[in-house]
């Protein structure tokens, strides 16, 4: 590539390297302590994304054909670079930011050795690189975060809680004994008491999480660390109860103190979790071997707790309330760490101060509201998506599996003396301690290394309820207690982690902070389930101790719950949400979903969990970066269903298309009625329209992401309301041709659906009828469907289609959803962000900030395929080859570079139809070979050379949505208008005789003919193809049956396919009839069907340009005349009569004698201030006299209007 064209192409590259960078400063930025950040990026709200990012200029010219050396080129700047979070990225390419090494001092070298002192320093390199090695393992089990002031205080944390544990085991290890043997309780009971005092603990989770979430996580472990310290001595003053009280009161005395002691840890316990997000956030890590390190320590600590417990009671002559009495040390120990780590108040505002400092730059000031319980808990559903349930879903079976270790004491003590239970639990302690942290460092590796080792961690616990069950020994025992601490090493910290990963960590817009409330939550449904798994244990143990089997009844119990929870995750991994990535892996290794390129041999080179979003689902798994491509040409080599790439990707690589958009995202921000005004002028009849990008000289940007984000809004709130439903209960699918601003617009549209809380299904790339049929198909049924669109128009224009199950909006429905939208702006303006909601930085941080687990990813192409492949196996019923109805067929597709290609190889070809010669498959949004548009003459001309190089049975034309088709027959003779028409009226007059048949008002009298010739109706109505369409169901209500509703422009609607206007579908018809007729024996379906309807002689369209502002009155005013000139002979010509029915304009039929027929319509263009005139003639030179008539009717007035074109016909 030479000249201009070079130099323009070099100039979008450099300028999109500088935005890029700029971008992944900024980033890297707000990662930075507040104190630590420029001056300007520290007052920086909103705007710390850099400005040019979205007002680059950014000309973009239409890409020519491809040619061999285009082709070249584009592979080279295919070429995908990365941004990454460390000043040493990878070497080479745009985006080199290393830093070079400093000059190499001759000083510095030393002399060479000799080979004596060169072995011995080997040998000593040798030895340190082994101490090395193990003194980074532990330092990697030790340092889970890489912020060293977040990891000493999640140490801290862990150390206390590790106390805390020692202190709760010291009292609890011989509880269960001294409850039985001294008390006299049966199983049942103990197993009520656990019941009770973890159903309180985890009420008191619930108060504490929201509590923390108005206060502080910290404030509140110090206070829950506090109770338990209080609450140790209860149990060691349970003896002087018992010796002054009595049994019957010592028994309440030790329920009150075990409930004092599960709540005390229930108030800590939902603050730690939180606490863990926020520095997991600050740090910019995954929690999985935070929480991992937090299990192994506390589980270090039950350990060293029993050993005590043991020790000591046998020291003591199996003294009990000894025994007890020493839990009081460790929990006072654990009471001052906890305040020495979190109770420093230059700590707290030095952590506040940062959470301050990224709440500023994702635009959350003054979002935090003081709400109470009842009000977070409401937003809790709309703050948290599916995978959130799933995960908890998961890990409540595998909780039920997991009732109170008291019940393995129980039956240890069957077979083993009592002094040697603490030995039991030991084992079962120290198996933990030694495994969970490096199963939660494997675990954080990739999502199948997660569910992998939650799957071993269940089959160990099948494996310990075996042992226990049916090896009443004491090895079987200690087999039991070391599988189930393989089991808690494997699943506990991790399971946490995996519903962690979808909790959000920063405030929810409107509502504020809800992380606390969100474990709050949980761990109110964990107690609830291990309240009733300790139940229900203790009845099953009670019913086998009574058989004299002792109490394995709970066991088998277990291994069910177990399994169950093992289907639950193997489920929701492979056909849900829990199997899409939920983080980004911070070990360095490049995930399935990241290019090899995101990663770098250097460890700091990996992009880990931003400071803007640590819901970091959809949006961090990507490249900053951009796809560098040509001038900004959609990559060729994806093909329909295959997801572009989302979140920040998408709004980097499509920015700088957004040239110019500074001032109209204003416009639209703005609570005027100038707003209003702007969304208003982006309605087209029943969709949406406006300019997304800039290329196209002359004009500018209207819908730019801002407009999308707020129709968005607009849409789940229109909807809400016309369903009757929550915007929280709304599930909507979203999808998109190959135009270059459609990411972009995706990103947008989906952070605003998302963003009132609505659920939103991601397709990627799809088609328009495919959209629809997402809410309708079984399995598949959406509330709602958007579709991306501009059908054929420009590559610079885009805009949206919108469906329910009852089919598109109409012109009112749109009307009211932009309403919204302005409605929308307004109200974000009222809460004061102006400067975040002028440009496209307000849209990329909300998308930032949503759940990823409320917008999913998914291909729905392939479920569309295959029902269309249904359709037409059923509609051939071929009686050799059924699976194959299209074997020995010929078909040719000429996508045209939009979304039909799907049509060839996914429907056609594995029905057995050769698809050889098919053309423009590849999606490509500049449409570099013809435009995708059925009405289109190069479009149609393309297409007919191609039959012409490949003989093929039929040719199949798409536009870029596939709402539309035409066909050229094997003659090479294109089908599309009035023809198309004409052929599938035959087609559904077979299926359907006597049907009524609608169209659109330009339509010829000789298709009326041949629709009344092969027995059906004819009603012609007028142009828009949603006109059409409501004017079919409207007849079919009104009892007329009504089957086939088409317009000249290829958009044709059948009554057995929900009166959607589907291209596919429609070419699915015809090749249907294609090869029933070969079945038959019969002719072509062209030549046989075609050849009866009679065609004009001379045709023509003009479009004649009204000169006024207010073209629309003008219209009319011209319409009215030329209805009154008509009337009064118009000027003496001949055979001109109204048509009776005029439905837009006004029609004139012609008798141009012998029999022959011809006509004229002049209407006003639906959107455009033109008047067209539509003129036929059955005569040679008969279309002239006519259009010399109405040429004399404008000259003889004084109309605003360009009638040029018809003096220029002469």
């Amino acid at each position: 590539m030479t000249g201009p064209a070079a130099v323009q192409s070099q100039q979008h590259l450099t300028t999109f390297r500088e935005v890029s960078l700029q971008n992944a400063a900024a980033i890297r930025a707000v990662r930075t302590p507040a104190s630590s950040r420029p001056a300007a990026l520290r007052s920086a709200r909103c705007n710390w994304l850099p400005s040019r990012l979205f007002v680059a200029d950014a000309s973009i010219p239409r890409r020519p054909r491809t040619s061999d050396q285009d082709v070249k080129a584009r592979s080279l700047s295919r070429r995908r670079v990365s941004v990454t979070t460390s000043a040493t990225a990878s070497s080479g390419g745009f985006f080199d930011n290393r830093i070079p090494p400093p000059p190499e001092d001759p000083a510095d070298k030393q002399p060479a050795q000799k080979p004596a002192e060169k072995e011995a320093t080997q040998a000593t390199q040798a030895t340190e690189a082994t101490a090395k090695k193990s003194t980074g393992r532990l330092q990697q089990l030790l340092q889970p975060l890489s912020d060293p002031v977040a990891n000493s205080r999640l140490l801290a944390l862990c150390f206390a809680q590790t106390l805390c544990s020692v202190a709760t085991l010291i009292h609890d290890t011989y509880l269960p004994v001294y409850l039985q043997d001294v008390l006299g309780m049966s199983n049942q009971k103990i197993g009520n008491l656990q019941a009770i005092a973890q159903f309180l603990s985890n009420a008191s989770k619930s108060l504490s999480g929201t509590i923390a979430d108005i206060i502080s996580p910290a404030r509140m472990v110090i206070f829950g660390t506090l109770l338990t310290t209080l609450n140790k001595p209860m149990f060691a003053a349970s003896g002087y109860v018992f010796a002054t009280f009595g049994t019957t009161a010592t028994l309440y005395w030790i329920t009150a103190g075990k409930v004092f002691d599960r709540m005390s840890k229930g108030i800590r316990e939902a603050p730690s979790k939180a606490l863990i997000g926020d520095l997991s956030q600050q740090s910019g890590d995954s929690p999985t071997a935070a929480f991992s390190l937090r299990q192994a320590l506390g589980t270090f600590g039950a350990l060293v707790g029993s050993a005590i417990a043991g020790i000591a009671f046998n020291l003591s002559g199996r003294n009990y309330i000894l025994t007890f009495a020493l839990s009081a040390i460790p929990a006072a120990a654990a009471l001052l760490i906890t305040t020495a780590a979190f109770g420093n108040k230059s700590a707290t505002a030095e952590a506040k101060e940062k959470s301050k400092a990224v709440a500023v730059a994702e635009g959350e000031t003054g979002q935090n509201k003081k709400l109470s319980f009842l009000e977070k808990a409401k937003a809790l559903k709309g703050a948290v998506g599916p995978a959130y349930w799933e995960a908890l879903v998961v890990v409540c079976l595998l909780y039920f599996a997991r009732f109170d270790a008291s019940f393995i004491t129980l039956r240890a003590k069957t077979v083993m003396a009592k002094s040697q239970l603490p030995l039991l639990t030991s084992t079962m302690m120290l198996t933990t301690t030694l495994l969970a942290a490096p199963a939660g460092i494997r675990a954080k590796s990739s999502l199948k290394a997660r569910n992998n080792v939650l799957l071993l961690g269940f089959l160990a616990m099948i494996g310990a309820d075996l042992a226990f069950a049916l090896i009443g020994s004491v090895p079987g025992m200690f087999l039991g207690a070391t599988l189930v601490g393989v089991h808690m090493a494997l699943t506990h910290g991790v399971s946490l982690a995996m519903v962690s990963s979808y909790i959000p960590t920063t405030s929810v817009p409107g509502i504020g902070r809800i992380t606390g409330t969100c474990w709050s939550f949980t761990d109110f449904v964990f107690g609830i389930i291990l309240a009733y798994s300790n139940s229900v244990a203790g009845k099953f143990a009670d019913i086998t101790v009574q058989q004299g089997r002792g109490n394995i009844g709970c066991f088998f119990g277990g291994i069910g719950a177990t399994v169950l929870s093992g289907l639950a995750l193997i489920i929701f991994a492979k056909f849900f949400h829990l199997g899409k990535e939920d983080y980004v892996q911070s070990s360095g290794k490049p995930s399935k979903n990241r290019s090899s390129s995101s990663s770098s041999s250097s460890p700091g080179a990996t992009l880990r969990y931003s400071a803007l979003s640590p819901l970091h689902n959809c949006y961090h798994r990507h490249l900053l970066g951009p796809r560098v491509c040509r001038p900004f040409v959609y990559p060729t080599e994806r093909r329909l269903g295959n997801r572009p790439a989302a979140g920040i990707c998408q709004f980097v690589r499509a920015a700088a298309m957004t040239a110019g958009t500074d001032a109209p995202a204003k416009a639209f921000a703005s609570p005027s009625n100038e707003t209003s005004n702007m969304y208003k002028k982006l309605q087209n009849g029943s969709d949406v329209r406006g300019i997304a990008i800039t290329g196209v000289e002359g004009e500018n940007v209207n819908l730019p992401p801002t407009a999308a984000f707020n129709i968005g809004c607009g849409f789940a709130e229109w909807l809400s309301k016309r369903l009757g439903k929550s915007v929280n209960d709304l599930k909507i699918s979203v999808g998109q041709d190959p135009r270059l601003s459609g990411p972009l617009l995706s990103s947008a549209i989906v952070a605003g659906l998302a963003s009132r809380g609505a659920q939103v299904v991601q397709f990627g790339l799809a088609t328009t009828p495919a959209m629809y049929m997402s809410c309708i198909l079984e399995g598949h049924v959406n509330d709602g469907a958007i579709m991306i669109t501009a059908s054929h128009l420009p590559f610079n224009r885009n805009g949206f289609k919108f469906f329910t199950k009852e089919g598109g909006l109409e012109k009112k429905d749109i009307t009211e959803v932009l309403q919204q939208a302005a409605a929308s702006a307004s109200a974000q303006m009222g809460e004061g962000q102006q400067q975040s909601y002028s440009d496209a930085a307000h849209v990329l941080q909300t998308a930032l900030r949503v759940d990823p687990g409320r917008v999913p990813e998914a291909n729905f192409m392939p479920v569309y395929s295959a029902h269309m492949q249904k359709l037409l196996k059923e509609g051939v019923n071929h009686p050799d080859h059924y699976d194959t109805p299209l074997k020995g067929f010929h078909f040719l597709v000429d996508a045209g570079n939009g979304g039909g290609g799907f049509f060839a190889t996914d429907v056609l070809a594995p029905l057995g139809a050769d698809i050889t010669g098919s053309q423009f498959l590849d999606p490509d949004g500049m449409f570099p070979n013809h435009i995708p548009n059925p009405e289109d003459k190069r479009a149609m001309q393309s297409a007919t050379e191609a039959v012409k190089r490949h003989s093929p049975d039929l040719a199949i034309v798409f536009d870029t949505d596939v709402d539309r088709s035409a066909v050229v027959a094997s003659d090479g003779e294109p089908i599309n208008s009035n023809r198309y028409i004409a052929l599938m009226a035959a087609v559904t007059l077979r299926k359907y005789p006597g049907t009524t048949i609608v169209t659109d008002s330009v339509t010829s009298n000789g298709l009326t003919q041949f629709i009344k010739d092969q027995g059906g109706k004819h009603f012609r109505y007028k142009r828009g193809y949603k006109n059409v369409i409501s004017k079919g169901i409207e007849l079919n209500d009104q009892g007329e049956e009504t089957n086939l509703m088409m317009e000249t422009s290829g958009h044709g609607a059948m009554k057995e396919n929900y009166f959607l206007d589907d291209g596919a579908y429609s070419a699915l018809q015809i090749i249907i009839e294609t090869a029933k007729q070969r079945v038959e024996g019969g002719k072509s379906i062209t030549a046989d069907l075609l050849g009866k309807l009679h065609e004009p002689l001379e045709a023509s369209e003009f479009r004649l340009k009204l000169q006024t502002e207010d073209f629309k009155s003008e219209g009319d005013h011209i319409l009215h005349g030329f209805h009154e000139w008509v009337k009064a002979g118009a000027d003496g010509a001949s055979g001109w009569a109204l048509e009776k029915e005029n439905f837009e304009g006004y029609r004139v039929n012609v008798d141009e004698g012998e029999g022959k027929q011809g006509w004229l319509l002049l209407r006003a263009s639906l959107h455009d201030p033109l008047l067209v005139l539509n003129v036929e003639s059955d005569t040679t030179g008969g279309m002239r006299g006519i259009v010399d008539k109405v040429s004399s009717f404008f000259g003889a007035s004084d109309y605003k209007v360009d009638s040029s074109q018809l003096e220029d016909l002469h």
